[in-house]
């Protein structure tokens, strides 16, 4: 297809039929010229993805195997870095999946939806191992340390601790007056960041239990 085309061509290929326009992009495997036999092109692997539905995505983390993306119907996609397949974890979230983050090793999962549902993935088994059901409490983002010891849960105000080990709340961290919206945990696993609705960073020290900074990184909502 050259690239200033705008004619719509007709293309098949093992997935099924589709359009492929000027600007459209798509991971395909074959593709054969509508009457040709011969391949137009050739990408060595091709997602196993209906392309006749749109999937929006709302959320994103990554492992050295999988990207991973949540997305508006709540599912959860994992796309192999060596293969191209996409893998949906099974009974995710029945509403938009609002964060996601994965352990250092790459194991562990977590996910957050506006279902106000919050689930702990193990990525070797592809199965959920525990779900925390906070209804009304409104999750707006969720950071797992880098051993995935410990997990943070944010809300409008505030942060929960939890221990994975036996999932027992083990502190509440407060303090945000501008709101929380995004939560992140340094490399060491003794600092969290938090960004607020008004463009603050808050640095919260996990030893002191404390904030300890605020930086200003702009004047609109953090939401990543």
């Amino acid at each position: 297809v050259k690239e200033n085309s705008k004619k719509e061509i007709e293309l098949n290929w093992e997935h099924g039929y589709g359009k492929l326009a000027s600007g459209d992009y798509r991971i395909i495997k074959e593709v054969y010229f509508e009457g040709e036999e011969e391949n137009a092109f050739n990408i060595s692997a091709a997602p196993k993805i209906d392309y006749s539905k749109a999937y929006y995505v709302s959320s994103t983390a990554a492992t050295e195997q999988y990207g991973i993306f949540g997305s508006f119907d709540g599912n959860i996609r994992l796309i192999d870095a060596e293969t191209s397949d996409i893998i949906l974890l099974d009974n995710a979230h029945k509403k938009p999946v609002v964060s996601m983050s994965v352990s250092k090793d790459g194991r562990y999962l977590v996910s957050a939806g506006q279902d106000d549902v919050i689930i702990f993935w193990d990525l070797e088994k592809l199965k959920d191992i525990k779900r925390i059901v906070k209804p009304g409490m409104g999750v707006r983002a969720v950071a797992l340390s880098p051993k995935a010891d410990k997990l943070y849960i944010a809300y409008p105000a505030a942060i929960y601790e939890y221990e994975t080990k036996n999932w027992v709340n083990t502190r509440l961290y407060e303090g945000y007056k501008n709101g929380i919206y995004s939560i992140a945990v340094n490399g060491t696993g003794n600092i969290i960041a938090a960004g607020s609705k008004t463009g603050d960073i808050y640095i919260t020290d996990i030893e002191k239990g404390e904030i300890v900074d605020t930086y200003m990184a702009g004047r609109e909502l953090i939401m990543s």
